[in-house]
């Protein structure tokens, strides 16, 4: 029964990785390669499978120690702009520094954690902080509370939640080439 569900941290089912890949606009030769480089505009409140800019090696290893790729299954939440707004990755991306991702545990289901997210979205909107522009902190983030129901549960939800939202997303699809 839900009332019986522990609520815990948000920081107590996943980690946070913060892996800022921002090269220089002005050299062309960081750009157009086969990395794929996640931004908040490439949150679509469901599964990235790609991005609206790439990098090449040269600009991934710009970045120095904080160049690094995320694997498909972990979360990205944008922090500045339009906060909240989410994704779960489908393939390996780095990010830049408008976006926090989120590593969940082996406590946590990543599906689930996805819709929990995307639930609360409302929430984390009002944990912005800032004067001039608001600003998701992973302090903040890390604390959210969020319903910690067992692993199985967990899994039952993603994966109900999941295959409508798949379906969604096809009849969408369908739409969209019908139209044309």
């Amino acid at each position: 029964m839900s009332s019986e569900w522990p609520i815990v941290k948000l920081g107590t089912l996943a980690d946070f990785q913060e892996g800022y890949v921002n090269p220089s606009q002005r050299d062309s030769s960081y750009f157009d390669g086969p990395i794929k480089w996640l931004r908040a505009t490439d949150l679509n409140d469901s599964v990235v499978t790609n991005t609206t800019r790439t990098l090449s090696d040269k600009g991934f290893k710009s970045a120095g120690k904080s160049a690094q790729l995320f694997e498909p299954g972990t979360l990205a939440i944008s922090k500045s702009g339009t906060i909240g707004r989410l994704g779960m990755l489908g393939d390996y991306m780095c990010g830049n520094r408008a976006v926090i991702n989120i590593k969940p545990k082996q406590n946590a289901v990543p599906r689930y954690l996805f819709f929990v997210l995307r639930h609360l979205r409302p929430t984390i909107e009002t944990l912005a902080d800032g004067s001039v522009q608001k600003n998701l902190y992973v302090s903040t983030l890390s604390n959210l509370d969020v319903p910690a129901p067992p692993r199985d549960v967990q899994q039952s939800f993603a994966d109900t939640l999941g295959a409508l939202d798949d379906r969604i997303t096809l009849l969408r699809e369908t739409n969209a080439t019908l139209e044309a």
